[in-house]
């Protein structure tokens, strides 16, 4: 009975060891993926200040170029005309733009996982085989030591 003890004590062992290492996996795996979308959402956040710094330039210098206007109008009409044609020219400007960061798809992040882990494991019902001897080479000597044929 030790023996099969002892030997039902190293399967365990086995089996744990196994586990642990697989959980260790699975960890890593876990932290490489955060790290990614960690990665990924930071240069998303980097996007939309861009778009933003862009917008408030574009707002900034068309405001510059509508007081310079309004400035230019009770002085010069020539001034006028050009303020007024560089005002359309970055009015057109911040339309386009607008219509480029409205295109991008809301700034979001999804998840999709890769099927074939999940689906690789649930294929199995155990980590792995238990092997096992039964005492059949003992019952087969001592068979043969009692009822030799001569």
């Amino acid at each position: 009975m030790k023996v099969i003890d002892k030997s039902g004590d190293d399967c365990l062992i086995q089996i744990q060891s196994l586990c642990k290492d697989l959980h260790t996996i699975v960890d890593h795996l876990e932290q490489n993926t955060i790290s990614e979308m960690k990665s990924h959402k930071t240069s998303l956040g980097n996007q939309i200040q861009a778009d933003v710094d862009k917008i408030d330039d574009v707002t900034e210098k068309l405001q510059k170029l509508l007081e310079a206007f309004k400035d230019g109008c009770d002085t010069n009409e020539a001034l006028s005309y050009i303020g007024f044609t560089k005002c359309q020219e970055m009015i057109l400007n911040a339309q386009l733009l607008l219509q480029d960061i409205a295109k991008k798809d809301d700034y979001k992040m999804s998840f999709e996982p890769f099927k074939e882990i999940k689906e690789n494991l649930s294929l199995h019902k155990m980590l792995g085989k238990v092997l096992w001897k039964g005492g059949t080479n003992l019952y087969q000597a001592l068979n043969r030591f009692f009822f030799r044929q001569t």
